[in-house]
């Protein structure tokens, strides 16, 4: 699958899938970065809100809840996966 390309895109109020994406110089404000599987790359001049989380699904979700098993994550950073299709950005 191609990667899609996001440059100096500002996200706001949004659900941003990660995977099979490329950010550069992007802004997130009070977003949830949901990561799957697939490659992904952020770039170090991209930005992001100090209440930004994080969603995990399918093969990502088993990973998290395994590192968390051995307390190699701290408790709520993570949402939990929901049914609920998630608002694709990409």
């Amino acid at each position: 699958m191609p990667k899609k390309i996001f440059n100096g895109n500002r996200f706001s109020k949004e659900i941003v899938v990660v995977d099979n994406a490329v950010f550069l110089n992007c802004h997130f404000e009070h977003c949830t970065l949901r990561y799957s599987r697939g490659p992904w790359e952020i770039d170090g001049h991209c930005s992001f809100s100090s209440d930004t989380t994080f969603s995990m699904g399918g093969a990502g979700w088993e990973t998290l809840r395994f590192l968390k098993y051995f307390d190699m994550i701290k408790p709520g950073r993570f949402a939990e996966p929901s049914e609920k299709k998630p608002n694709r950005v990409n």
